[in-house]
């Protein structure tokens, strides 16, 4: 086996701050440079982003992160519970919370290789970890730089790419799958229970008609980073819970914080300010659940419209809409077969992380040789 030699990570990488661009300022916005927020980042690694700026937009000192480099989240909710790094398909902009890390020399260290070896380095990230609240930490930079880091010969780092690059791009390939099914089903949905004229002569029911509206039970130091159990909080990301007490087809609705409404089938754990909405018919979960995202600004809005700090069971329960008496069992298995779909690919994904987050530490550790 060839020797593997050991650095410090800052002596093989440059890390560049980001910073918000100026919303008051109209010429900034509307150009074609992604602008990812920590937030944006933290919900979705794929590196897309609804705001787009122009580059005389950048804050000044800030720079643009380009293509095939690495962004790292350095402060946030949910930390100690996933892998903090997303790697860029094209040039972008990054807030304050995110910094872009680029290899200073290619021939020693590649950014995709580091990419990866800092996404199966998560209990030496976790150890760095400062906590700032409840389930929230940060990244001190300093210490992050002063991490050892050991790496083989560029040869080997393409070995070791090309063994996990294809379980990384299938994972990205079937969440952009699921992504692109849900937009289908939610634009199936308006179009026949929203946007059509017939809908103002439906009659009125509540959300309570179709589920109970129960909560979890768990604090959020309930969570431990490698439990086999998605644990649904506020947060748009779930967290890990060692251990269950929901088991079906669910909708969970975040109570406070950032509002939110994800769907899930099978076993799961929910914080105490989550609620746990399951239909009495299965059939009516994608339709439930396509509604309450879309009247989630409704839900959300208390009796004089203004947005209100948390959700009461009363707020979602009592909830009403027009809903057709009979007649829509053929647009429910529409909008039920496309979340079949993704509820495969899910599973698929679930196999796949589960694999890479096998063999990706022993790979960078040289425990496997390739």
């Amino acid at each position: 086996m060839e020797e593997w030699k050991t650095y410090k990570l800052g002596d093989l990488v440059n890390l560049y701050s980001g910073g918000t661009p100026n919303k008051s300022k109209a010429g900034y916005w509307g150009g074609s440079i992604p602008w990812i927020s920590a937030k944006s980042m933290y919900e979705d690694f794929l590196s897309t982003s609804d705001l787009f700026i122009t580059e005389s937009g950048l804050k000044a000192g800030s720079k643009l992160a380009k293509k095939d480099t690495i962004l790292l989240l350095t402060r946030g909710s949910g930390l100690f519970n996933r892998i903090p790094v997303c790697w860029t398909e094209r040039d972008l902009a990054f807030n304050q919370d995110v910094k872009n890390i680029v290899s200073k020399d290619d021939s020693v260290l590649l950014n995709q290789y580091l990419y990866y070896w800092l996404y199966g380095n998560k209990a030496g990230i976790t150890a760095i970890l400062e906590t700032t609240g409840i389930g929230a930490g940060k990244i001190d930079t300093e210490r992050f730089l002063s991490l050892d880091v050991s790496i083989p010969s560029v040869d080997e780092q393409n070995r070791i790419i090309r063994i996990v690059e294809p379980i990384f791009d299938k994972i990205t390939i079937n969440n952009r799958i699921n992504h692109n099914l849900e937009e289908q089903a939610l634009a199936l949905y308006e179009f026949w229970f929203e946007d059509d004229n017939e809908c103002k002569a439906w009659p009125e029911t509540t959300l309570s008609s179709f589920f109970n509206v129960t909560t979890g039970k768990k604090d959020a130091n309930f969570s431990t980073p490698d439990g086999p159990y998605p644990f649904f909080t506020c947060g748009q990301t779930p967290l890990r819970a060692p251990s269950y007490s929901f088991d079906g087809k669910a909708i969970l609705m975040a109570g406070n914080g950032d509002f939110n409404v994800k769907r899930y089938i099978g076993r799961f754990e929910a914080y105490q300010r989550t609620y746990v909405l399951m239909p009495y018919e299965e059939k009516y979960l994608s339709f439930l659940y396509l509604l309450m995202k879309v009247h989630l600004g409704d839900i959300t809005g208390g009796s004089r419209g203004s947005v209100i700090k948390f959700i009461t069971k009363g707020n979602i329960a009592d909830y009403s809409f027009r809903f057709p008496s009979c007649c829509i069992d053929d647009k429910l298995a529409v909008l039920n077969s496309l979340f079949t779909q993704i509820d495969e690919h899910s599973a698929e994904i679930e196999f796949l992380s589960s694999l890479r987050d096998q063999l990706l530490p022993k790979l960078i550790n040289g425990e496997l040789h390739c």
